[in-house]
């Protein structure tokens, strides 16, 4: 009787953990669902084209974690009231606890939360510091980056880290989007009008929109984060979330190929230092992965596409006269093939060492070796553009499209702050305000234009939300990053994710937040966090 009685209990037991499960599958289908909105509804749809791209985007952002959460919420709901016991009306105590946890496994994890909540209360404080509180919720006066999209942005970024599995199709649906929106863009440098987005536009300004994403600049942003995520994807193979391996692998080698037509097409310096720094953080893991080879094959992806798109200017004699700055490499297609000779050369050694066991470079050797590769370069770099003065090394007032101004004027402005704002900033989206009442009249005589962004996110948080905005945003991307290495062991697709944010966080030294691809450096900031703490088993 005893025996029938506890086999009763643990088919009950059971049935309530297979339901509990259930609901978890739940949990991690509407996540997938949103990130799917988030990476082809979001990055495609468009409203009235260019006219009010920024609002559209906004609205899409807002809508879909609006609905996200509420689903999320009535699942987690769900699923705790699920866990209570049927016998006693407690929570059931044992290892598969909604709330259970192991403080000293999550401490990378519990980091990063600590952070976004620290950025989220320096969004409040500088709302309070704001004189127009309603600009500063909204961020109407800027690019809707105001106290409600942080909040948006906390919101989507807890619901991604309680903890998520991604779903096959996820990453390859995201690589599809991203080869579209790069293809639009290399049409429309072209001369093309794909989906006539450009109708209406000025032709003295259609230079400066493109794809769907609108100004240069911006598409600048997104290219730098699907091309790194797509070489990181590319170089660990292990990350396999489709049957077919190798065509996943295809799939994301065509995007990179890609993505090294659009540098050109953007024309954005932007682009150049986000994926710059995402290849030497790409190299690095690399090696230390042992996956060198893996890596040279995408570089050397990258950089056919972006010798292919040199070869079709040239020889269609489109788009030649829209590039500047940093693209104009493309007009020494016979230095960039030396460069992919010498990638080759480096690749057949490569592989001739894995064949061949006896040949055994220590990975401490090959780091060495890659920082000096890498610190050459740079110094190469360096001494050519200053001994041809090229303008990026001459900083002024109009260095940069005028950055030089605006960098300068908003950091003699945050000098002048009293100590409140020094530590809390002067408000949500404020810039324009500052910019206007003290320096209009010379703005306009200098620029031509109203500055309503500092173009350096890390100088926007530091004015508007102050010292305790910017190092709490800063603390949450380098434990992001932190965490990401660490879980990436287990998980390789953290890797990519890490390469993402790195190329987002350095071409926003150069960049302006906004409500268009801002959004997915939180996304991935909470992806990673919600994967770690699977990871650990605590969901």
């Amino acid at each position: 009787m005893a025996s029938s009685a506890k086999n009763k209990q643990d088919k009950k037991q059971m049935k309530k953990r297979q339901k509990i499960n259930y609901e978890d599958q739940i949990i991690m289908w509407i996540t997938s669902l949103f990130l799917i909105y988030m990476f082809v509804v979001y990055p495609l749809l468009m409203h009235n084209r260019y006219f009010d791209i920024t609002v559209t985007k906004y609205l899409l952002f807002k809508i879909g974690v609006i609905c996200y959460s509420i689903l999320f919420i009535l699942a987690v709901l769900m699923k705790y009231l699920n866990r209570l016991s049927y016998d006693n009306g407690h929570i059931r105590q044992n290892t598969d606890d909604v709330f259970a946890t192991d403080g000293r496994k999550l401490l990378a994890v519990r980091a990063v939360d600590i952070f976004m909540i620290l950025f989220l209360i320096s969004g409040f404080m500088a709302w309070l510091m704001a004189e127009d509180k309603n600009s500063a919720f909204t961020g109407e006066t800027g690019r809707r980056c105001g106290l409600q999209f942080m909040i948006l942005s906390f919101i989507m970024y807890v619901c991604l880290a309680y903890g998520y599995q991604l779903k096959a199709f996820i990453m390859p649906v995201f690589a599809v989007i991203s080869s579209t929106a790069y293809i639009i863009g290399i049409l429309q440098h072209l001369g093309f009008n794909p989906f006539q987005f450009l109708d209406g536009v000025n032709k003295s300004r259609r230079d400066m929109f493109i794809s769907t994403f609108g100004n240069i600049n911006t598409f600048a942003s997104f290219v730098c984060i699907g091309t790194a995520l797509c070489m990181g994807l590319f170089i660990f193979e292990g990350v396999s979330f489709l049957k077919c391996k190798s065509a996943e692998k295809i799939l994301y080698g065509i995007t990179v190929f890609f993505s090294g037509g659009t540098f050109i097409a953007a024309n954005s310096d932007s682009v150049y230092a986000g994926c710059g720094f995402a290849v030497v953080v790409l190299l690095f893991m690399a090696i230390a992965k042992k996956r060198l080879a893996a890596y040279l094959e995408a570089l050397l992806l990258l950089l056919s596409g972006y010798i292919s798109m040199a070869w079709i200017i040239r020889i269609s004699g489109r788009g030649l006269e829209k590039i500047s700055g940093m693209s104009r490499a493309a007009e020494h297609i016979g230095t960039l093939a030396v460069i992919v000779v010498v990638l080759v050369a480096a690749l057949v050694l490569c592989k001739l060492a894995q064949t061949n066991g006896k040949i055994n470079v220590p990975v401490k050797v090959q780091m060495i070796i890659a920082s000096v590769i890498v610190a050459v370069a740079v110094i190469l770099v360096i001494g050519v553009g200053v001994s041809r003065n090229w303008n990026i090394f001459t900083f002024n007032d109009h260095w940069g499209t005028n950055r030089g101004y605006v960098w300068s004027r908003l950091v003699r402005l945050y000098k002048d702050f009293p100590l409140g704002n020094k530590l809390f900033g002067f408000g949500n989206e404020s810039v324009k305000a500052l910019m206007v009442s003290n320096y209009y009249d010379e703005m306009m005589e200098i620029t031509g234009v109203v500055y309503d962004n500092a173009h350096n996110e890390y100088l926007q948080y530091l004015v508007t939300m102050g010292i305790f905005g910017v190092l709490s945003y800063l603390g949450a991307i380098i434990s992001t990053i932190f965490c990401g290495m660490k879980y990436g062991r287990k998980q390789p697709v953290l890797y990519a994710f890490v390469a993402a944010i790195c190329a987002y966080c350095a071409q926003a030294a150069f960049n302006l937040n906004q409500s268009i691809t801002t959004p997915y450096v939180f996304l991935f900031i909470g992806l990673i966090v919600g994967i770690s703490r699977e990871c650990e088993g605590n969901r």
